[in-house]
C-alpha cells in the first residue's frame, strides 16, 4: 500500500521520497529510479525483530530515529506519510514527529489504537488473542498500551487514515481529539482483471471437471479462520456429488493432498511449484479430502488463482479491510465472508456475508449453494461483480481524495507543497 501511494503521488506530480526501516537493495534501486529519492536503513528485514539483547535493539531503533530524521532534513519533507511502522516507531513516536512536520498515517490494523495487531476469540471457546508484531513479542510489559493515553497531549498535527469505516469509527472513538479520516484502500485493478475460469484453469493446469473452493491467506495463522473452512467444506457437496478440490494460496510450504497432485497438468505452474522440495504444513492444517496448498506464488498467478476458483471462502476471525474479497470480486469470482470488522465494506454483495461462528454444516450448506450457483453463472454476473468494486476501489478515486488530505494537513501549518 505505501509503494502504491508513492507511485498516485509521483504520477500526480508530487516529489515523493520512499524510505524505509528494511527495503531490498534491488528495490530500493528502484524506487529512486521511480520517485526522488529512496533509502533503507537496512537490507535485512530479520534485524527489525530484534537485535541480540533489548539493550541492542533499543540502540538499533534510536540510530534508526537519527537516520530518518537526516534524510527527511535533507529531502526538506512539507509532509510524513506513514504506513506499517510499528517495528521502527511506535506511537508516541508518531505523534512527536507530528510536531516536527505534519504526519499521515494509515492504520493496517488496531495497532494505533491497542498497541495489538489484532485482538479476537479464536473460535473454539478458549481465551482472546492477542497477535503482535513481530511474533514472538507477547510480554504483557511490553504491550501494556498505557502509553496510548499520551498521545492526544503530545500530537500536534497528527492525521490517522482508516481504510475501513469499521477501523475509522473505533479511532475516533479512542482518540476524539485527533483528525481521523475514511480512506479505503486502493487496489491495482489493472492486474487483478476480469478472468474466464476456464481459461484460467487451463492456465494453471487445474482439473476442469472438479468444482474448486479456495482459501487466501495464512491456513496456519489463527486469525485467518482456516479450521472453520475445513470443517465447512467436508460438508460441502459440488453439482456433480463429489467433495470440492480445496484450494489453499498462502503460509510457508506447498503440498499436495489425498488425490490432488495426479489432478495437475505436469506442465503447469502449480505442479512446478509443488515439485520444489518444501516444508509441509499439512500435520497443522488436518486435510480430510484432496487439496493442494501453495505457498511463494508468483503476484502474477493470482488473478488466473481467482478465476479458476467456482468460489472464495474467507473465513477471518477479524479483519480491517481485507483485500482478498475486493480481488476476487475484481476477477468475478464469488467471496463468502465472515461479518467481521471492516469485511463488508469489501464484498461484492452483502448477502454473501456469514456469522464468524457459523455452524460449519450451515456454512457447507451454503458452500454447495454457491457451488451450484457458479455452475450457472454467466459472465454478465462476473462483470457485475467486477465493475461494483471497480467503483469502490479504483485508484483514481483513491488518489484524488489522498492528496486532498495531505494539501489539508499541510495547510494547517503553512506548508507549501
Amino acid at each position: 500500500m505505501a509503494l502504491l501511494a508513492a507511485d498516485l503521488l509521483t504520477k500526480a506530480g508530487h516529489e515523493v521520497a520512499v524510505f524505509a526501516g528494511a527495503m531490498q537493495a534491488e528495490l530500493t534501486r528502484q524506487l529512486q529510479h521511480d520517485h526522488v529519492e529512496a533509502g533503507a536503513f537496512t537490507n535485512d528485514e530479520r534485524a527489525l525483530d530484534g537485535s541480540v539483547t533489548a539493550t541492542d535493539h533499543q540502540a538499533f531503533t534510536t540510530a534508526f530515529k537519527k537516520w530518518l530524521a537526516t534524510e527527511l532534513d535533507a529531502f526538506g519533507a512539507d509532509v510524513l506519510y506513514v504506513h506499517n511502522c510499528g517495528r521502527v516507531l511506535s506511537q508516541l513516536d508518531l505523534a512527536d514527529w507530528s510536531r516536527v512536520l505534519p504526519v499521515v498515517h494509515t492504520m493496517h490494523d488496531e495497532w494505533f489504537i491497542t498497541d495489538a495487531h489484532y485482538t479476537f476469540a479464536p473460535g473454539n471457546g478458549g481465551a482472546m488473542i492477542r497477535t503482535f508484531e513481530p511474533g514472538r513479542s507477547e510480554s504483557v510489559l511490553e504491550h501494556r498500551y498505557d502509553h496510548l493515553f499520551d498521545i492526544p497531549e503530545r500530537a500536534k498535527n497528527l492525521t490517522l487514515i482508516g481504510p475501513s469505516e469499521w477501523l475509522t469509527n473505533r479511532a475516533r472513538a479512542v482518540f476524539p481529539t485527533i483528525v481521523v479520516e475514511h480512506l479505503p484502500n486502493a487496489v491495482d485493478t489493472t492486474l487483478f482483471d476480469l478472468q474466464d475460469r476456464r481459461a484460467a484453469r487451463e492456465l494453471l493446469g487445474l482439473p476442469h471437471d472438479r468444482s474448486i473452493v479456495l482459501f487466501v491467506g495464512n491456513p496456519t495463522q489463527p486469525r485467518k479462520g482456516f479450521a472453520a473452512f475445513e470443517q465447512a467444506v467436508r460438508h460441502t457437496i459440488s453439482p456433480d456429488g463429489q467433495s470440492p478440490l480445496r484450494l489453499v494460496a498462502g503460509g510457508s510450504g506447498s503440498v499436495a493432498v489425498g488425490q490432488a497432485a495426479e489432478l495437475l497438468d505436469a506442465s503447469g505452474p502449480l505442479a512446478k511449484r509443488l515439485a520444489v522440495p518444501d516444508s509441509s504444513p499439512v500435520g497443522q492444517m488436518n486435510i480430510a479430502g484432496d487439496g493442494l496448498v501453495l505457498s511463494g506464488l508468483d503476484r502474477s498467478l493470482m488473478p488466473a488463482l481467482y478465476g479458476a476458483a467456482d468460489v472464495l471462502v474467507h473465513p477471518s476471525r477479524i479483519d480491517n479491510l481485507p483485500t482478498v474479497p475486493i480481488e476476487a470480486g475484481l476477477c468475478g469470482t464469488r467471496c463468502l465472508a465472515s461479518n467481521v470488522g471492516g469485511t463488508a465494506e469489501t464484498v461484492a454483495d452483502v448477502a454473501d456475508l456469514f456469522d464468524v461462528d457459523i455452524p460449519s454444516a450451515e456454512l457447507g450448506a451454503r458452500i454447495t449453494d454457491a457451488l451450484a450457483d457458479a455452475a450457472v453463472e454467466s459472465e454478465n454476473d462476473r462483470e457485475k461483480r467486477r465493475a461494483l468494486q471497480l467503483l469502490r476501489f479504483n485508484t483514481d478515486a483513491h488518489q484524488m481524495r489522498l492528496i486532498e488530505m495531505l494539501e489539508l494537513v499541510t495547510s494547517r501549518t503553512g506548508a507549501v507543497t
